[in-house]
């Protein structure tokens, strides 16, 4: 998509447990609204995750409002400011 590869990776058992550290710290502070990182948001970002559209697409005949491609030089653009 033309947007550079990250510089760094963080293993997702150090991303759960920084997950479970960050929602502790957040229940004791006081007036705390959403923690910024959680364990189930760690675990849903270190997996990857496929949807097969094919039977939505037959028996609902949907497509998409938007193509994959679109979607991606959308998401690219979005970087580029």
């Amino acid at each position: 998509a033309g947007v550079p590869a990250p510089a760094w990776r963080v293993p997702a058992g150090v991303a759960r447990g920084a997950g479970a550290l960050i929602e502790a710290a957040w229940r004791i502070r006081p007036g705390a609204d959403e923690p910024p990182m959680t364990r189930f948001l760690a675990e849903q970002l270190s997996t990857a995750h496929w949807f097969d559209q094919r039977r939505t697409r037959s028996e609902l005949r949907w497509t998409p409002a938007v193509s994959l491609d679109e979607g991606f030089r959308r998401l690219a653009a979005s970087y580029d400011g």
